[in-house]
C-alpha cells in the first residue's frame, strides 16, 4: 500500500485557492506528515494550475516535511481538469501495462486518471480475473503508447531504484 496526493503551494493561500476548499492546505500538509511520520510511502504530485502558484518552493516543502518521490504535471484533459469528454491521449501511455487503479467502492481501472474506462469491480469478479480479462486488455489497448512522454521529466528521480514510473527506474 502506499498513498499519493496532490499539492499545489507551499502558500496556503494559494493552495485553498486552488482546491476551492478553505484549509485544505493544513488538512492536505498534517495528513502527509502523520503519512510520513507512521512511514507509509506517499508520493506527492505538484499540479501546475496557475501562474505563480509557486512549484519549487511546494516541492521543497514537501521535501522538508520528508516525502522523497514528488512529480509534476499540468491540468490535463482528464478528471477535474476536463472541459470536454475525456480522450485516451491525455493518458500518459503506460495506463494499465504494469499498475492498475482500485478505488474505495472497487472499480478497477487502468490509472486514477481514467476513471471512465472500468474494466470491471473487485466486489463482484476477483482482481487477477479483471486484470487477466478480455475488457482489461480491451481498454489497456485503446491507450496509445508515446515515446516523448517515456523520456524522464527534469523531476524524475531514477537513481531512487523505487520502482516508480520513470523508465528508467
Amino acid at each position: 500500500m502506499s498513498l499519493a496526493t496532490s499539492y499545489y503551494s507551499d502558500d496556503a493561500k494559494t493552495h485553498d485557492r486552488i482546491t476551492g476548499l478553505a484549509g485544505s492546505h493544513a488538512r492536505t500538509r498534517a495528513n502527509i506528515a502523520q503519512a510520513v511520520r507512521h512511514g507509509i510511502p506517499i508520493r506527492a504530485a505538484i499540479v501546475e494550475v496557475i501562474a505563480d502558484q509557486r512549484v519549487e518552493r511546494a516541492a521543497a516543502d514537501l521535501m522538508a516535511l520528508g516525502v522523497t518521490r514528488i512529480g509534476t504535471d499540468r491540468v490535463r484533459g482528464i478528471g477535474r481538469g476536463a472541459s470536454t469528454p475525456p480522450r485516451v491521449a491525455e493518458l500518459c501511455g503506460r495506463c494499465g501495462r504494469t499498475k492498475a487503479a482500485v478505488s474505495p467502492d472497487g472499480e478497477v481501472w487502468p490509472c486514477v486518471m481514467a476513471r471512465w474506462m472500468s474494466a470491471g469491480n473487485v466486489r463482484a469478479t476477483p482482481l487477477a480475473d479483471i486484470l487477466g480479462g478480455d475488457r482489461w486488455r480491451s481498454l489497456v489497448s485503446t491507450i496509445p503508447r508515446s515515446p516523448h512522454r517515456m523520456v524522464c521529466n527534469p523531476d524524475c528521480k531514477p537513481a531512487q531504484g523505487d520502482g516508480s514510473d520513470c523508465a528508467p527506474a
